[in-house]
């Protein structure tokens, strides 16, 4: 994880914890920049699971910091499966900086459900969609 927050919540759990390193962002506690990247860039994992500040149908996945999304984009490249969670104030938004395309989502998790656009996007996407 390149998540200061997630290490610190995992503290004790049993879990084999793997930090990027890297530069950290003091707003949201995550770890960003070349040695993250580098970090990332040498590990494969099963499942990426990955939020982001806005998702559009035709600009996809987005961010507002560019090194957060250069991290995530990594990490989506480096995983067998993506796994996008996002709440429904994400959809049909934009943010600074485009992380990286749908296509790479296997799985939308979300809080309510979305448009019958979206919905009919993601299934001709082959996107599973879970609510």
């Amino acid at each position: 994880t390149n998540s200061i927050r997630l290490m610190n919540d995992f503290t004790g759990s049993g879990f084999k914890m793997i930090c990027t390193g890297g530069t950290m962002r003091d707003s949201s506690c995550a770890l960003t920049g070349s040695i993250a990247c580098q970090t990332l860039a040498k590990y494969y994992v099963d499942f990426a699971f990955i939020s982001c500040k806005s998702i559009d149908l035709k600009k996809g996945i987005m961010e507002s910091n560019e090194s957060e999304s250069r991290v995530k984009s990594i990490m989506m490249q480096q995983a067998r499966k993506t796994i996008l969670l996002v709440d429904h104030s994400k959809f049909d938004k934009t943010a600074f900086v485009k992380c990286d395309d749908l296509a790479r989502v296997d799985t939308l998790v979300t809080d309510v459900p979305p448009s019958k656009e979206w919905q009919e996007f993601l299934a001709d996407q082959h996107i599973n969609l879970i609510v």
